[in-house]
C-alpha cells in the first residue's frame, strides 16, 4: 500500500535523472570492418585512435564532407588512448559510481562519428558495428527507465553543440519534456579561434590528453571535416568578444574583426562549401531559446593561457592569448546562453591537484566531477537552485556567476625556434615539454605519427607549430616566485633562437632573446627563468634577472659557450663551434680536414663581408633527428650528424 501524503505538502520529485554523455571532437573511437587474414571472416580495424598514418588516411572525407569510406562506424568514447593517456576514463568510472550507488538509474556514453556535421549526428542514425543507433531514440528509451522520466545531458566541448541541436530538435518535435538538465563543460558555443590554427595549419590537433597528431596528416583530415568548421568563431562571437580573430604582423593587411571577413579568408584557404554549412548551422542554434523547464549549467574554465586570435608573421604565425579560457575555449564562448555559469579557476584547481587541468582533461578533475554530482543529485527544481549554487561555491576553485574578465594575469612564455626540443622543470622536478611516447602499451605506434607532450607543471601549457623544425611555446605560471629550469636539446644542424616573454592578455610586457645560436644533435643548453612573487605589483624585468644561457656544443657535458640575453652572436664564433663538433666526432682525418677547410673558407668570406647570413640560415630538415650525447654515439650516429653539417655548409657554397 502506498504511503499517504501529508495534507498540504507538495510532492517531492524523484531523484535523479539518468545521464546521457556526449563527448568532444576526436574523442570517440572509429572503426572500419575488414576481412580477416584468411579472407573468410571479419575483423574490426580501429582507425581512431590511430597507430599509423594509413589509419588516419582511411578517415579522409570528400569535399562535401561525406566519408570516402562509407563503412566507417563509431564506437564508445575514449577511456584511455592506447591504454596510456586518460581521456574520459576517470570520468566514466565516476559516472559508473553514481549508477552503482543507485543515485541514477543508468548513464550512457554516446560515441558518434565526430567527422560529420552536428545536425547529421542528431538527425541521422549513428552507424555501429552491426546496427545503427538514433540519439533521439536513445533519449526516449533512457527517459522511460529514468527515475524522473527525464534525461540529463552532460556534454563536453563539441558534444555541447550536439546537445544544443538535440534539444532544439526535441523541442520542435514536442519532446522537450524528456530533458531534465543540460550540463555544458567547456563547450565552444560560439566557436574558438584555436580552431582557425587547427583547420588552416593542422597545428595542435590532438587526441585529448597529450598525443598531438602529425601536422600534415591532421591538416588533410580537417580540410573536408564539417565539424571542424562549426568550431570556428561564429557570427555572434564577434558581438561578444573584442579584438581580431586573425591579424597580420606586417600591417599590410587589415585585421579580421567580422564574420564576413573571417569567412572570406578561411574560404579562400580551405573548403568554402563547408564554411557556408557551418554558418547555416550557427544561424540555427546560436539564437535558439532553450525551454524554461530545462535547467542549464555551464562549467566554464578560466585561468589558462588560451588563444583569442591568430597573428600571421613572415615566419609563420603566433597566437594572441588571454587567461580567460581553459586553453582551448575562451570563457565568453563557453558561457554564452548556457545557463548558470559555474566558473572553474583552472590555475587554482591545477595547483590543488598537482597537475595541469585544461580543456582536454577537465572532466578528470575532482572539482568538475564534484560539481557535476551536485547538479545531478540536488534535483531540477527552481526551489533547489540556491541549494545547488551554495554547494558548488563550497568546492575549492569553483565560483557561481560571471567571471571577472578584468582579472588578467601574467604568464611567462619560453619559446624555441627550430631545430630543437624545449623542456622546462619546476622546483619539484615536474616536467613540461615533449616526452618520449610511453612504452607500456601493447600497440605498435608508427614513428612520427604523434608528438607526445607532458604538462606536469601545474598551470603550464605547450603549443607546437610545425612538424620537422617546430616552434615550441611553453607557458608557465608567473605568480609562484620560483625558478624554472630550462633545458634545450638539439635535433638538427643550423641555428636556434630562445626567447623569454612576460605576457598578459596577449600583450608582451617584457622579453629577452638569445638569438642565432649554433645547434647540432649534440647541443644541449640550460638556463633558468624566475617567476615573480604573487605579492609583487610591479614585475621584475626579465632581462635583468635572466642568467646566461649555457651551451654545450659537443655533447660532453661541459659548457662551451655562455650567452647573455639580447646579444648578437659573432658569425665567426658560430662557425668555430661547428668546427669543435666536427673535431669531436669525425673518425676520418681526411673528412675532418676537408670540412674544416670549408669552414675556414666560410670564415674568410664572412670577414670580407661577402657572406652576411651564416647566422640565421638554419637547415630546413626533412626529418627530425633525435638528440644525442657524445659518449653514446654509434658510427652511424656520427655519420648522420656529419651529413647534416655537410648539408648545412653546402647552403653557402
Amino acid at each position: 500500500m502506498a504511503r499517504p501524503r501529508s495534507a498540504g505538502r507538495k510532492p517531492v520529485a524523484a531523484c535523479c535523472s539518468s545521464v546521457l554523455f556526449l563527448p568532444g571532437l576526436e574523442a570517440s573511437r572509429l572503426y572500419r570492418p575488414e576481412s580477416d587474414i584468411l579472407g573468410i571472416g571479419r575483423t574490426d580495424n580501429r582507425l581512431w585512435e590511430p597507430n599509423k598514418n594509413d589509419d588516419v588516411r582511411k578517415l579522409f572525407l570528400n569535399s562535401d564532407g561525406t566519408s570516402i569510406d562509407s563503412t566507417v562506424y563509431a564506437g564508445l568514447p575514449l577511456g584511455k588512448a592506447f591504454g596510456l593517456v586518460d581521456v574520459y576514463g576517470s570520468f566514466m568510472k565516476f559516472m559508473d559510481g553514481l549508477a552503482n550507488k543507485g543515485i541514477i538509474a543508468e548513464w550512457k556514453p554516446y560515441g558518434y562519428d565526430w567527422r560529420t556535421s552536428i545536425d547529421q549526428v542528431v538527425l541521422t542514425s549513428t552507424v555501429r558495428a552491426t546496427t545503427t543507433e538514433s540519439i533521439i531514440a536513445a533519449v526516449q528509451e533512457m527517459a522511460a527507465r529514468s527515475k524522473t522520466g527525464k534525461v540529463t545531458l552532460v556534454a563536453h566541448s563539441n558534444g555541447g553543440l550536439v546537445a544544443k541541436y538535440l534539444v532544439k530538435t526535441l523541442t520542435e518535435k514536442g519532446m522537450a519534456s524528456l530533458i531534465d538538465s543540460v550540463i555544458s563543460v567547456a563547450v565552444p558555443y560560439l566557436g574558438t579561434p584555436q580552431a582557425i590554427a587547427g583547420l588552416l595549419e593542422g597545428d595542435n590537433q590532438s587526441i585529448l590528453g597529450g598525443l598531438i597528431l602529425k601536422q600534415s596528416v591532421a591538416k588533410e583530415l580537417g580540410t573536408n571535416m564539417a565539424s571542424a568548421y562549426s568550431l570556428l568563431p561564429s557570427p555572434i562571437y564577434f558581438t561578444k568578444v573584442f579584438g581580431p580573430t586573425i591579424a597580420f604582423a606586417s600591417g599590410t593587411s587589415t585585421p579580421i574583426t567580422t564574420d564576413e571577413a573571417q569567412s572570406s579568408f578561411i574560404s579562400s584557404h580551405s573548403n568554402a562549401l563547408l564554411m557556408v554549412l557551418a554558418q547555416t548551422l550557427h544561424a540555427a542554434i546560436d539564437p535558439f531559446v532553450w525551454p524554461e523547464a530545462i535547467h542549464r549549467w555551464a562549467l566554464v574554465g578560466w585561468g589558462n593561457k588560451t588563444t583569442k586570435g591568430i597573428v600571421y608573421t613572415s615566419n609563420g604565425y603566433t597566437a594572441s592569448t588571454t587567461i580567460m579560457g581553459d586553453s582551448t575555449v575562451i570563457a565568453p564562448s563557453a558561457s554564452y546562453n548556457a545557463g548558470t555559469t559555474t566558473a572553474l579557476n583552472l590555475s587554482d584547481i591545477s595547483k590543488r591537484e598537482g597537475r595541469t587541468i585544461d580543456h582536454a582533461n577537465i572532466l578528470s578533475s575532482s572539482a568538475v566531477q564534484s560539481s557535476i554530482e551536485q547538479i545531478i543529485t540536488t534535483g531540477n527544481q527552481d526551489t533547489h537552485a540556491q541549494a545547488v549554487e551554495a554547494k558548488l561555491a563550497a568546492i575549492p576553485g569553483v565560483t557561481v556567476g560571471d567571471i571577472d574578465y578584468s582579472a588578467e594575469k601574467t604568464f611567462l612564455v619560453v619559446s624555441t625556434h627550430s631545430p630543437v626540443e624545449l623542456h622546462v622543470y619546476d622546483a619539484w622536478g615536474n616536467h613540461t615539454g615533449v616526452a618520449p611516447l610511453p612504452t607500456d602499451t601493447d600497440e605498435d605506434i608508427e614513428d612520427g605519427l604523434f608528438t607526445y607532450v607532458e604538462k606536469n607543471i601545474p598551470g603550464s601549457s605547450v603549443d607546437i607549430h610545425g612538424d620537422d623544425s617546430p616552434e615550441t611555446y611553453i607557458s608557465l605560471p608567473d605568480n609562484t616566485g620560483q625558478s624554472y629550469t630550462v633545458n634545450i636539446q638539439g635535433t638538427g644542424v643550423g641555428e636556434f633562437t630562445y626567447m623569454v616573454q612576460r605576457v598578459r592578455g596577449g600583450e608582451i610586457l617584457d622579453s629577452a632573446t638569445y638569438s642565432s645560436l649554433p645547434v647540432t644533435p649534440l647541443m644541449a643548453a640550460t638556463t633558468t627563468v624566475t617567476a615573480q612573487s604573487a605579492d609583487l605589483s610591479v614585475p621584475v624585468g626579465i632581462a635583468s634577472t635572466s642568467p646566461q644561457l649555457n651551451i654545450d656544443n659537443d655533447g660532453d657535458g661541459v659548457a662551451d659557450m655562455r650567452v647573455d640575453a639580447n646579444t648578437i652572436l659573432d658569425p665567426i664564433d658560430f662557425l668555430e663551434s661547428i668546427q669543435k663538433t666536427i673535431q669531436k666526432i669525425a673518425d676520418s682525418p681526411k673528412k675532418t680536414r676537408d670540412m674544416m677547410r670549408r669552414i675556414d673558407h666560410l670564415e674568410e668570406l664572412v670577414k670580407k663581408g661577402k657572406i652576411k647570413k651564416v647566422v640565421g640560415a638554419a637547415l630546413n630538415l626533412k626529418k627530425k633527428v633525435s638528440h644525442k650525447k657524445t659518449k653514446a654515439l654509434s658510427v652511424a650516429d656520427k655519420q648522420e650528424i656529419l651529413d647534416l653539417i655537410d648539408a648545412f655548409l653546402a647552403q653557402f657554397e
